[in-house]
């Protein structure tokens, strides 16, 4: 059960991952247009909370 447990976390996290560099890459302007044009430092603070919300970000 742990394992499956495991498996589940992992997957939502690397697809929350892929997620978040596409939305990074591609969206963030659209989705703010305060958010264009900023710098790495700004994306870094941002990634985290992409991963984990990447449902929401999909919906958007």
């Amino acid at each position: 059960m742990i394992e499956t447990f495991l498996l589940v976390a992992a997957g939502y996290t690397a697809f929350g991952i892929a997620i978040g560099i596409l939305f990074l890459m591609f969206g963030i302007s659209r989705a703010d247009h305060a958010a264009k044009g900023s710098g790495l430092g700004f994306r870094l603070i941002v990634f985290p909370g992409l991963v984990m919300l990447w449902p929401v970000v999909l919906g958007r």
